[in-house]
């Protein structure tokens, strides 16, 4: 029985350890200069706060609103 333990223990750090690089790769990544929606310049003050944004702050506030009322 230890041993289904150790092993479930076992893939709940990978697991937690591949979610923690997937979200340090995804901080670090480049983002974008132009909008991917609208194909806008993406301000520098925004690339600066959120590198990896690949989308402008209009458009990603539509994004947003559509996931939150799911349209």
């Amino acid at each position: 029985m230890s041993d289904e333990v150790d092993v479930a223990q076992d893939v709940v750090e990978l697991t937690n350890t591949v979610a923690v690089l997937a979200i340090r790769h995804q901080l670090q990544a480049a983002g974008r200069e132009y909008c991917q929606s609208c194909g806008e310049a993406i301000p520098v003050a925004r690339r600066l706060a959120a590198p990896w944004a690949d989308t402008c702050t209009p458009c990603q506030s539509v994004l947003e609103h559509r996931n939150k009322v799911g349209y």
